[in-house]
């Protein structure tokens, strides 16, 4: 028990006590996101049809502040902005108890929508700035386990909630990810100020450059496109199998569940090797192949017995979640080197909106497109996703080769403010 501890919890120290705050976060987003569907519905009255609407608008508005909020965290800093943007979140879960109405629901997704976008830029800036340049990579793989580990514990504990089905219980989930939220604002407030907050106010505007640096969002697109990998899990695995197969339905549950145990287990080892550009790069490109070879997997499932599909299921979910925990380790390897050190926040943010755009096409191609073509379906998204791998390795080399000259820029430009 206590060498599986150490594997998955940070050595003691502030990132020891930030995966503290994933582990409240995950926790709390687990228990109010599963049960998120039954809560608009049956505590607020609303209509499945108006739900999509206010989530797919928030989740569209809510991109727009990625980029500003991580410059916002460069000025200011960015534990300070978690703090507010955590007091923000408990304030709108609390005020989810209050909605009784389809506009008050779209105010207050909205505003969730926002904060929730405007948190990983920040949130991975400070992994950086309290970790060293070689553990920054580890950083993020802790903060993943953890948060992985919170998010199974949350789902689990909202089971009970959607069996009693009952008003007072489904506010408890709102409840319960406010008070997460509130947690994890004081939690926030006790880690060490680093030199980069102590130096973020005297930082002059970059008037967002790192939207105007094509090398970096080339990467950033096509690390996107990687990244798709996670609606493939959780939009087209399920659909796939209820619809062309003859597996069980409950196999769903076992592979999402094989999922997530392979990432908490494997996620902090294997993104060994990807704390440089070069070594990311190569990372992104084995997790294209094994994105790949999953992919053919699954096709090969269509019209086999049972016990032959499941086999090939559990198998190709294993390949896809490697390629998964690759892709991870890969994308922060290559994000951190990328964004430098001076603008980290701002860099951080336009990679997470590419990120994000990208994976708002995930359903789109995930859903009808497999399930019509079938194993060509598959072979194509697996292509992609090959593609994508492979191409991170010029395409790193190639924005790399800018980094000296961003940060003589930037300390040209303190020099003159």
């Amino acid at each position: 028990m206590r060498t599986l501890a150490h594997r998955l919890l940070p050595p003691s120290g502030p990132l020891r006590a930030y995966s503290l705050i994933s582990l409240l976060d995950a926790v709390g987003t687990g228990v109010f996101m599963t049960g998120s569907a039954a809560y608009f519905v049956f505590y607020i009255g609303l209509r499945p049809a108006q739900v999509g609407v206010g989530l797919t608008v928030a989740g569209l508005i809510g991109l727009l502040t990625s980029v500003p909020a991580g410059m916002l965290g460069d000025r200011f800093g960015h534990r300070r902005l978690l703090v507010a943007l955590n007091v923000v979140r408990a304030a709108c879960f609390v005020a989810y108890m209050l909605v009784g109405s389809f506009p008050a629901f779209l105010v207050v997704v909205t505003v969730v929508a926002l904060a929730e976008c405007a948190e990983p830029p920040n949130r991975r800036a400070y992994l950086s700035a309290i970790s060293t340049k070689e553990s920054r990579v580890k950083a993020n793989a802790y903060n993943r386990t953890v948060w992985n580990i919170g998010f199974a514990v949350g789902s689990a504990l909202t089971g009970v909630v959607l069996a009693h089905q009952h008003r007072s219980w489904f506010a408890a989930l709102a409840l319960a990810n406010a008070v997460s939220y509130v947690l994890a604002a004081v939690v926030l407030t006790r880690l060490p100020a680093v030199p980069a907050e102590t130096r973020a106010a005297a930082a002059p505007a970059s008037g967002g450059r790192a939207l105007r640096d094509g090398r970096f969002m080339t990467a950033a697109g096509l690390a996107g496109v990687l990244y798709m990998n996670a609606q493939l899990v959780l939009v087209g695995v399920p659909l796939w199998v209820l619809q062309r197969t003859d597996a069980p339905r409950p196999i769903i549950s076992v592979l999402l569940i094989s999922n997530t145990v392979l990432v908490v287990l494997l996620q902090v080892a294997a993104s060994k090797g990807a704390d440089t550009a070069r070594g990311a790069a190569r990372m992104a490109a084995r997790a294209g192949v094994a994105l790949f070879c999953g992919c053919l997997l699954f096709g090969l499932t269509a019209g086999r017995s049972t016990v032959v599909a499941v086999a090939l299921l559990l198998a190709a979910m294993a390949i896809i979640t490697l390629g998964e925990i690759w892709c991870s380790a890969a994308t922060w390897g290559i994000s951190y080197e990328l964004a430098g050190d001076e603008r980290q926040g701002e860099y951080l943010g336009a990679w997470s909106l590419a990120v994000q755009a990208m994976q708002a096409l995930g359903p789109v191609l995930f859903a009808a497109p497999l399930i019509h073509f079938g194993l060509l379906g598959w072979a194509v998204v697996g292509a992609l996703f090959l593609t994508a791998g492979v191409l991170l390795i010029p395409a790193t080399a190639w924005a790399h080769e800018r980094r000296p000259a961003l940060s003589t820029a930037t300390t040209a430009e303190s020099a003159t403010v």
